[in-house]
C-alpha cells in the first residue's frame, strides 16, 4: 500500500535548461514521506521534539526516467517495504499522467538525538 500526494512543480525547481533539478525530485519525495507520517498520526516534529529521535539518510538511489519541467502536475507515491533493525527502506515514484518519470530507493537509520546512537 502506498501513500500519494499531488504537486504542481515550480519554476524555481528547474535548471537553466528548464529541467527539474535532482534536488527538487528529492524534496517532493521527502515531503510526501513527511506527509505520510503525519497522516498516520506520528509526525516528524513529535518524533524529534518529544521522543528525541530522528532519521538519518544512509543511502539513496534516484533514477530520472524522463525529465519534468515547471508547472507540471505530478503525483508522488511512497511506500515502506518491511524493514529490520534500525535501517528502514522507503521507496518513491514520481508520475505525470499515470506514467512514471522518476523513482527512488532510500535507506534511513533511526537515531537517538540525545545519545546519537542507532
Amino acid at each position: 500500500m502506498y501513500y500519494s500526494h499531488t504537486y504542481n512543480t515550480l519554476w524555481h525547481d528547474t535548471d537553466p535548461r528548464g529541467l527539474l533539478r535532482p534536488s527538487a525530485y528529492l524534496r517532493y519525495m521527502q515531503e510526501t514521506g513527511n506527509r505520510q507520517c503525519r497522516a498516520f498520526g506520528y509526525d516528524l516534529d513529535t518524533m524529534f521534539r518529544r521522543d528525541h529521535m530522528g532519521f538519518i539518510l544512509a543511502r539513496l538511489r534516484l533514477r530520472v526516467i524522463r525529465p519534468l519541467h515547471a508547472y507540471e502536475d505530478i503525483e508522488v507515491r511512497t511506500w515502506c517495504p518491511p524493514s529490520r533493525g534500525v535501517t528502514f527502506l522507503r521507496c518513491f515514484s514520481v508520475l505525470r499522467g499515470g506514467e512514471t518519470f522518476a523513482e527512488a530507493m532510500s535507506y534511513w537509520a533511526l537515531v537517538d538525538a540525545d545519545s546519537r546512537r542507532f
